[in-house]
Formats: C-alpha cells, sequence, structure tokens
C-alpha cells in the first residue's frame, strides 16, 4: 500500500499541493521548521517519520505529534499568520514536498473544499496533543511508550504480519521509537520487556506490533 493512501487529503488535493511546490528531503536529526520562525510554508510528507515538539524554559522537551506520509506541516502558522509554534525534525529521512506561503494560500483561496480539509486536520491535531501532552503527564516508563506506540499506530500503523489478526505493525526501530518519545534506547528495551511479558506487543525485525491496539488502550487506563 502507498503510505500517502493513508493520508487525510485527498489524492485530487494531493496532487494540488505537489503542483504547487518543489521536491525537498531532509536527513535523519534535520531541522523542517523551528519554533519561533517565521512561516515559510507548508510541508506535504511523502515518506519518513518527523516528530513535533516544544522545549520549555527550563528546557525539557514535550512531545506533541508523531507525523508520518500523507501529513501536511506548518498549515497552523499560516493559517493564523503567527510564528512556528513547534519545531519540526525529522526522526527518519524525510522526502517531501514544499509550498511556499504565498502559493499555498492562493491554493486555500482557490478551493473551498481544500480549506475544509486543511480545517479539519487543524482540529484533530489539537486533539492529538492534547493526548499526548495528557500522556507525558499520566504516564512513565512502560505505559509512555505504550501511549507514543498507540499514536503511531493511528498515524503510521500498517496490516500486522500473519498471525496477528488483530495486530498493528508499526516501523520504527528502538532508537528512533526513543528519539519521537524523549527517553533512552535503555528506556525504549526495558519498557518493550513489559510490554512483551504481558503479550501486548510483539517485537520483529524492522518494526513492531502491537498485538492489539484495543487491549493495549485498556491497559494504558488501568496503568494510571
Amino acid at each position: 500500500m502507498d503510505p500517502l493512501d493513508r493520508a487525510r487529503l485527498s489524492w485530487e488535493e494531493i496532487t494540488l499541493v505537489r503542483r504547487r511546490g518543489g521536491a525537498r528531503r531532509w536527513t535523519r536529526g534535520e531541522v523542517l521548521m523551528r519554533e519561533g520562525q517565521a512561516c515559510g510554508g507548508v510541508v506535504l510528507v511523502e515518506s519518513g517519520l518527523v516528530k513535533v515538539g516544544v522545549v520549555s524554559v527550563d528546557g525539557h522537551e514535550s512531545l506533541l505529534a508523531l507525523r508520518g506520509a500523507g501529513e501536511l506541516l506548518g498549515e497552523v502558522s499560516l493559517l493564523d499568520g503567527g510564528r512556528r509554534a513547534a519545531t519540526v525534525s525529522a526522526l527518519t529521512p524525510v522526502r517531501g514536498v514544499l509550498v511556499a506561503e504565498a502559493a499555498f494560500r492562493a491554493l486555500l483561496a482557490e478551493s473551498s473544499s481544500f480549506e475544509a480539509t486543511v480545517q479539519r486536520i487543524v482540529i484533530d491535531r489539537w486533539r492529538q496533543s492534547d493526548r499526548l501532552r495528557a500522556g507525558q503527564g499520566a504516564h512513565r516508563g512502560a505505559a509512555w511508550i505504550a501511549c507514543v506506540l498507540l499514536e503511531l499506530c493511528r498515524g503510521i500503523g500498517t496490516r500486522a504480519p500473519a498471525g496477528f489478526p488483530t495486530g498493528i505493525g508499526v516501523r520504527v526501530s528502538q532508537e528512533v521509537l526513543a528519539k519521537a518519545a524523549n527517553v533512552s534506547t535503555d528506556s525504549v528495551g526495558r519498557a518493550f520487556r513489559v510490554l512483551s511479558d504481558a503479550q501486548l506487543i510483539a517485537p520483529q525485525y524492522g518494526q513492531v506490533v502491537v498485538v492489539d491496539p484495543r487491549r493495549l488502550e485498556s491497559w494504558l487506563r488501568s496503568s494510571t
């Protein structure tokens, strides 16, 4: 399955965005957008995974979102005319389309249906950020990793391999998951042992299988 098949934008809308922008690539660890900067346009992610976060005055980084193929980045500051509210960095190599601010505004003005789609995406983004903010405040250790895995299931999850009828596959390494969750790889390893012993996840080569997302959600609620 093409990763863009899971996009919130329709294929027609993705085509419109592609026509207005230019192809770009970012290496792992590279910053796509930085908190406090002026809006320099919008990015459509075509492959890869990015982390959206903010840093508090005491230097603590809070995770706001994890976004993959088919996601827009930077649309909020464009819509409200403000500066970037968060920093977006590449957790893996990322390929995408960068659309200049003026070109994206013109596209919104020309298509009311596209504008409505973008507004729905923004609303959904606030909900995702609220979930992760709440998760960081309420969960530690294995529970926090479970929270991040559930967000990844929603965003980049794929059909699990045979033997996991209710499973969702998440193609991330422990290293990438550690960077996403702002913890050490040792912490991820310990969390994996807890979750594996509870038969909630099944680490596989190149991915982690969430055996049953509903059961993992139930376990997460009971762990608070």
